[in-house]
This record gives structure tokens, C-alpha cells and sequence, in this order.
């Protein structure tokens, strides 16, 4: 009982700098999409489609070093396909999924309060949608 206590004490002793170091969380976001595909082939109303946005739900990993910091993030919605014409909007939420990871770089450029940060960030985002077993990848 004794060598299981001292270890649990050490790996405690162990896991409580860390955890002011790294920062584990959940993002709940709502995206909204720009930019369509178009049918030009005929003279009638040509409608456009992509994806529907809608919300999604992502975890976040994030080690921060005074003004410096990296984040991994990996996200997941279910955003459909939306067909939008001049009068009419059509979202089919029962296909597409998306799957994203992205790797940032952050600085700080502000602050709010005694403890509080404004932070900038950028880096790349790896994009896996998935509509109807038809997968694309998507680097931005």
C-alpha cells in the first residue's frame, strides 16, 4: 500500500506543474461557408451548391510560452450540401461530414484585465470531407 501511495503522491507531484502549463478544452463553433459551385450549362435559374454550415464541436490542445503559443486543434461537423437559388434554399443535413485538424502558432497582442489575453493566431488546416463515401481534402 505503501509503494502504491508514494507513487500515486509522485505522479501527482508530477501532473500539477504541468497542468498550469498546458491547457486541454472543448470548442463549440458555428461555421458558415462562402463561395459556390455553379451550373452554367443552361439558360434557366442556375443554382448554387456547397456545403450548408451549421455547428461543430472540437478539442483543443494548447502549450503557451509568455507571448508564444502552439495549439492542435481537431474539430467535427456535420455540415450537409446546400443548393440555393434565387428564391429557394434546399440543405440536405443527412450527407457530409467534415473532419478538421489544424496546427497554430500564437502571439499575444493584448490584454484584458489582470489575467485575461488577446491572442492572434495562424497556421495550416487540413480539411477531410466525406459526402456520401465521396472524400475530398482540402488544404487551407
Amino acid at each position: 500500500m505503501r509503494v502504491q501511495l508514494s507513487t500515486l503522491m509522485l505522479l501527482l507531484g508530477g501532473v500539477c506543474p504541468a497542468a498550469a502549463q498546458w491547457h486541454i478544452g472543448m470548442e463549440f463553433a458555428v461555421n458558415t461557408y462562402r463561395g459556390t459551385a455553379r451550373d452554367t450549362s443552361g439558360t434557366h435559374v442556375t443554382p448554387n451548391g456547397g456545403p450548408g454550415g451549421g455547428p461543430s464541436i472540437g478539442l483543443l490542445v494548447n502549450q503557451n510560452w509568455h507571448r508564444i503559443g502552439a495549439t492542435l486543434r481537431i474539430s467535427y461537423a456535420t455540415p450537409g450540401f446546400a443548393v440555393t437559388g434565387s428564391d429557394l434554399r434546399v440543405i440536405d443535413k443527412t450527407t457530409g461530414t467534415l473532419v478538421e485538424a489544424a496546427s497554430l502558432v500564437s502571439t499575444r497582442v493584448g490584454g484584458i484585465g489582470p489575467s485575461g489575453a488577446v491572442r492572434i493566431e495562424l497556421g495550416p488546416a487540413l480539411h477531410l470531407w466525406n459526402f456520401s463515401g465521396e472524400y475530398r481534402t482540402r488544404l487551407g
